[in-house]
């Protein structure tokens, strides 16, 4: 349920009635600016597979509905657009068994996250979930989209029972377990619970424990269970047991959970060491697995254990390693312990289960197991492609850092390579091993399609294969948008647009999985000018989250990045000029574009690597409207001639290019990498960097000017550059850090005397964190390791302020851009879910789904106000500031309404443009589908059934009339209250509906509604109705004549045939006929002057005006 904003003093009781007066003037005494355009972009979703698991005798694949399923003649469900498959195969020859749909009712998505199957094979499906299921006469309903459920279906697919279980930690989703025995279940989920159930799905007991233990593991055996896991940061005890901080676990109790006995892990570093699964074998011996960094050791009821392989020389502290070790039942004696090579180089990120996980398979007598081994890259910056696994298997991989890898390795009861199946997927964003003793199944997914492959051990033929190889969804993502110099209520706007979409009124038919960046300039209106194409881009992410991958010049000319992908890709502007950029197929290259207001393009450029690289960059302009494209790569560049050289995977590069097309500089930084490389300008056009470097250990060196690490290598880091790229000047906010404690950059804006920053503290759960200059920021919420802040530092670097924004709920750490006004306010479109506390007050909001929220802070970092715009976090938003209190966001929603407007919620992206505030010029267009409104044909249907709505964008006060009183007009206000309303007239957009009565007149008649409004042209819309009574499927159809007025060329958008053109002059007199069906005519030979066109067309003659200048 949704809170009314709270506020809560935290400070002492003696301030308490003081500061919640101030708090109160604070946030009411600002006008807090409404809603007053809104436009959005909708794809499709189409099926997904989501999970595949398999046994010795059956193969399950576990998916979501979206209109269609698409694989095996499974081609038209009966439930919604989101909802639940389960298919059952023959894990022998792929021949299916039996296809199970359950659907969340109406609004309701399922996203599955665990499947489980038996000895009996029964299976039990984890899912997170909106909206209702009713399963074996039970009906559950969700509270928010944290909510998940557990269903049980027996071998025949029947639904036996269904729990709920409320907020679910989201970022511990995907770590769930299962063991059962005849007559219990036990589930870990969601971090800390374990949950015991009996076989018909009675919960005996739900056990929440400390918030730093993370459950990763459990098995029975006899009346025992074992849990096994992670103590995050400080100790934690289970009965008699206790677990010393960042150290993997095993803990062993009685069906009740009474803890008597424990293992754990010693040592680890900086990450510590987990324990990722559990297992017991044929022997009945416990088989476990996990990762840590450094060298760990193993201490049991008996005693410390060493290992039994190990094939490093030495460890390093900032490496994850993978180990597998065996040990008794009584967790006493260790059979083996084993440890590979360096697997990856994300160890600063601790052991975290959404990354990095494992699966033990136990299979036939001896002994013997199999270990599916999971390894997703954080930031694609893993440059670790060979080593060597537990089980002594050399392993290579392409590129580490690309997507996510999965390796099946095989073990004898020594944990030795047993010379059976080793096997590696990756490479791609979902890879999916599943394996039994008899098989093992190797899926592939990618937008929507998938391919599924079984093959039979020990032979290792392939003996099926499933496939779905096309698909009716889309996709959008990477968008930016930002308003013109010249024309502040306008906007240019871009996006990558995959497989099929409808971008702006232009239909978008890629194949499912092809990626096109598309872009438009957006009237004051919202309706699009023009079009813009680079076909295909990769759709690689840059190196920035605050989209540094765009830019809008002085002049209005807007400069963006594209990636190439495969031999070329094409770009082509508005007038249809194109350009070809190529390259060989393996190699990385990236698009400089730079297009003008009217999208006709202007200068481009090739950045190429010398072989397949990984290069990541942003973009910016300063006031003379010079180009700089700064970033990451791991190889050589070249551009126009120019070589940027590098030495080995980390460097940096920095180039200058003129406003006219020149480059004037190219250089790199060797040896030294980031995470984010902020550009921005001072006054004097003296461009400045916050970055998060990373390098070799050493001290960071920039053009002779050295910049001390500290002992982590946790850095945060200012340059300054003089105007030919050398650093002149850098400071370290962390030089002297005393522990592992930091803050990262997201954005930074110069407000025209100081660079304003919005980042994230990062800290252990138990400790405060570190502010800029190593202030101490008191934590006011246990656990959360990273919190948002903002802060204002001169162009010395003297931090003026900083402001944290505590939550109690896991923040996104500001993972947005922000911006700034004339005076010098901040404004953030971030996240925000239950309680957030800043400047020692408390707010409240939506504690089960969380608020997208603008947020906007004054010069001195005092809180203006929260306005809450949105439900659900969405990743991707963005800001931009037209001038105080005048705003634009955009970003991505789950939600069937944004505030008042309607959303056309499809169950894919949904991605939209709203604007806060009221702008300064006046606008009022009548549209449909992205295109201004001029006719409309309404089909005649009995019972005076005739209705069709259009909206009406607007920023005045406006009146419509109809001049025939069969037809009648009504609205629902969009920007107001959302209610239904008969009398014609209002302020700001709207949706108005025509109702019209059946013509039993026996000719066609039409009406001409008028649409006025304050200081803007009037609008008629002619509505034609036939006399002939419509039969089968209701349609209205609509036409619209644009440009209107024209000089040239008039384009008619109607989605009826046209079988000739007509076009008269006011007196009648026909000047113009054709026969042409691409619905375009030349009107270049026409005087200027209003004129009359008539459409002949399927339905019948469409009669409207345009206008020649």
């Amino acid at each position: 349920m949704m809170k009314n904003l709270h506020i809560k003093n935290v400070l002492p009781c003696k301030l308490q009635l003081i500061l919640y007066l101030f708090a109160i003037h604070l946030i009411f005494a600002q006008s807090i600016p409404s809603n007053t355009r809104l436009t959005q972009i909708n794809t499709l979703r189409g099926s997904a597979l989501n999970l595949v698991e398999s046994t010795d005798t059956h193969t399950y694949h576990i998916g979501t509905v979206g209109a269609e399923i698409g694989f095996d003649s499974f081609n038209n469900p009966s439930v919604g657009k989101d909802d639940l498959y389960v298919l059952k195969s023959n894990t022998s020859d792929g021949t299916n068994v039996w296809m199970k749909t359950f659907n969340a009712g109406s609004k309701g998505v399922i996203s599955p996250k665990k499947v489980y199957v038996d000895s009996n094979n029964s299976v039990f499906i984890f899912a997170q979930f909106s909206g209702s299921i009713k399963v074996a006469g039970k009906t559950i309903v969700s509270n928010g989209t944290d909510d998940t459920f557990l269903i049980k279906l027996d071998q025949n697919g029947n639904a036996l029972w269904i729990n709920l279980f409320n907020n679910t930690d989201r970022s511990f989703i995907y770590n769930i377990k299962f063991a059962n025995d005849s007559t219990d279940l036990y589930m870990i989920y969601s971090q800390n619970h374990l949950v015991r159930m009996s076989s018909t799905g009675y919960i005996i007991f739900n056990n929440s424990y400390s918030p730093g233990t993370d459950l990763r593991g459990i098995a029975l055996k006899n009346n025992n269970i074992y849990i096994a896991g992670l103590s995050v940061n400080s100790s934690e005890v289970f009965g008699t047991e206790t677990i010393i901080g960042r150290q993997g676990f095993i803990i062993k109790g009685d069906k009740n959970a009474n803890f008597n006995a424990s293992m754990q892990t010693t040592g680890g570093a900086i990450a510590g060491a987990d324990i990722s699964d559990i297992a017991f074998d044929s022997g009945g011996n416990l088989l476990l697995t996990g990762y840590n960094s450094s060298s760990i050791g193993l201490t049991t009821e008996s005693g410390y254990w060493t290992y039994t392989f190990n094939p490093n020389s030495n460890f390093e502290n900032n490496r994850l390693y993978q180990y597998t070790a065996k040990i008794d039942s009584n967790l006493a004696s260790v059979s083996f312990f084993r440890t590979s090579t360096p697997i990856s180089t994300d160890a600063i990120y601790g052991i975290q289960s959404r990354s990095f996980s494992a699966k033990l398979i136990p299979y036939g007598t001896s002994g013997s197991f199999r270990n599916i081994i999971s390894l997703g890259f954080f930031d694609g910056r893993n440059n670790i492609t060979n080593f060597t696994l537990s089980n002594g298997v050399n392993i290579t991989v392409a590129n580490a850092g690309a997507g996510k890898y999965q390796f099946l390795g095989s073990y004898d009861n020594s944990g030795v390579f047993d010379n059976g199946v080793q096997k590696q997927l990756g490479g791609v964003d979902s890879p999916i091993l599943a394996a039994s003793g008899n098989a093992y199944i190797e899926t592939t997914r990618g937008n929507r399609l998938f391919t599924t492959k079984a093959y039979l051990i020990p032979s290792n033929n392939i003996a099926w294969t499933k496939q779905k190889t096309s698909s009716i969804g889309g996709s959008l993502s990477s968008q930016f948008s930002q308003h013109l110099n010249s024309s502040k209520n306008e906007m240019f706007f871009s996006a990558i647009v995959e497989g099929k979409a409808n971008f702006f009124g232009k239909d978008v038919n890629n194949f499912t999985g092809i990626k096109s960046r598309y872009v438009t300039r957006l009237g004051s209106d919202l309706l699009p000018k023009w079009f813009a194409r680079f076909h295909v881009d990769s759709g690689q992410s840059e190196l920035n989250i605050s989209k540094d991958f765009a830019c809008v010049d002085k002049d209005d000319n807007f400069v963006f990045l594209a990636n190439t992908s495969g031999l070329t890709s094409t770009f082509i502007d508005a007038a249809g000029n194109f350009i070809d950029f190529q390259q060989p197929a393996d190699n990385s290259s990236k698009a400089i574009i730079k297009l003008d207001k009217n999208g006709i393009l202007v200068w481009s450029k090739q950045l190429t690597s010398s072989f397949a690289a990984t290069v990541y960059a942003a973009v910016t302009t300063d006031s003379k409207g010079d180009v700089y494209i700064m970033g990451t790569t791991t190889a050589n560049l070249k551009i126009d001639g120019n070589i940027i050289t590098t030495s080995g995977s980390n460097n940096i590069f920095l180039i200058k290019i003129s406003k006219t097309g020149n480059v004037l500089y190219s250089k790199s930084y060797q040896n030294i990498s980031a995470y984010t490389f902020l550009p921005t300008f001072d006054a004097q056009d003296n461009l400045y960097i916050f970055t998060e470097p990373y390098g070799n250990g050493n001290n960071y060196v920039f053009d002779g000017i050295t910049v001390t690490t500290n002992a982590y290598q946790l850095d945060h880091i200012m340059l300054k550059f003089d105007s030919s790229g050398n650093v002149i000047w850098g400071k370290n906010f962390y030089g002297n850090a005393t522990r592992e404690s930091y803050s990262w950059p997201n954005d930074v804006v110069f407000d025209g005397v100081d660079f304003l920053l919005s980042g994230s503290y990062y800290t252990d759960q138990n400790d405060d964190f570190v502010g800029l200059d190593l202030a101490n920021i008191p934590r006011v919420y246990p656990t959360l390791t990273y919190i948002p802040f903002f802060a204002k530092i001169t162009t010395s670097g003297n931090v003026l302020w900083q402001k944290p924004v505590h939550s109690n709920f896991v923040s996104q750490g500001n993972y947005s851009n922000f911006d700034v006004d004339e005076n010098k306010n901040m404004y953030i479109y971030t996240y925000a879910k239950d309680k957030i506390s800043f400047n020692g007050l408390e707010y409240s909001f939506d504690e089960n789904n969380g608020n997208k929220i603008l947020m906007k802070i004054d010069t001195s970092g005092n809180l203006k106000y929260f306005k809450r715009a949105d439900i659900n976090f969405a990743s991707g938003s963005l800001i931009d500031v037209i001038g105080e209190d005048k705003i634009n966001v955009s970003g991505f929603t789950s939600s069937y309404n944004f505030l008042n407007y309607p959303i056309n919620n499809k169950y894919a992206s949904n991605l939209y443009v709203a604007t806060f505030g009221n702008l300064d010029s006046y606008y009022l267009t009548p549209t449909k589908d992205y295109l201004q409104l001029n006719n409309i044909v309404m089909e005649n249907n009995p019972d005076n059934a005739n209705t069709f709505s259009f909206d009406l964008i607007n920023n005045v006060d406006w009146n419509a009339i109809s001049d025939q009183s069969w037809l009648n007009l009504s609205f629902l206000s969009l920007t107001d209250k959302n209610n239904f309303k008969n009398t014609i007239s209002g302020n700001g957009d709207a949706k108005i509906i025509m109702s019209a009565s059946t013509n039993n007149t026996g000719v066609n008649r039409s009406a001409t509604v008028l649409v006025s409004g304050t200081g803007v042209d009037s609008k008629s819309i002619i509505v034609t109705q036939s006399f002939i009574l419509a039969t089968g499927e209701t349609k209205t159809f609509l036409t619209t004549l644009y440009p209107n007025p024209t000089s040239d060329v008039l384009n008619i958008e109607t989605k009826q045939d046209i079988s000739k053109i007509e076009i008269y002059d006011l007196s009648g007199r026909l000047l113009k006929t054709s026969g042409r069906k691409d619905k375009q005519i030349s009107v270049s030979n026409l005087n200027k002057g209003m004129y009359l066109i008539k459409l002949h067309t399927e339905s019948g003659v469409i009669n409207s005006k345009f206008i020649k200048n």
